[in-house]
């Protein structure tokens, strides 16, 4: 049985390239690209499905199909003072991603802003 992949960013040039060449090996049962708009470019094998990986409907994206592996593929390259916009795809998106879904509709944003007790 081969990983199944999640790659993020698939609309973008470099993250539909890389959701392609994953889904000609041979090792990958299946990849699921993930962005806010459909590409205009050839994903190759690759399933897609319209989602914002700043919303936690990402983690059940990634139960449902069971998911293993994610790429976090979804860059923006903006002009300076584009910051906060940048660190929510960036960051809090990651966090959706890295953390693993317990519940459907958990948000997990909120996890990350609040800091973890110590053990």
């Amino acid at each position: 049985m081969g990983r199944i992949v999640l790659v993020t960013g698939v609309a973008r040039y470099l993250g539909g390239r890389f959701a392609r060449l994953l889904s000609n090996d041979p090792a990958v049962e299946r990849v699921i690209g993930v962005d806010v708009v459909p590409p205009s470019h050839d994903i190759g094998r690759t399933g897609f499905v319209r989602a914002d990986i700043r919303n936690p409907v990402i983690g059940r994206i990634i139960d449902h199909a069971g998911v293993d592996t994610v790429v976090h593929m979804s860059v923006i390259a903006t002009p300076i003072g584009a910051g906060a916009a940048v660190r929510v795809v960036a960051v809090e998106g990651l966090v959706l991603e890295v953390e693993p879904p317990e519940g459907a509709a958990r948000d997990y944003r909120d996890r990350a802003r609040k800091p973890k007790a110590a053990d």
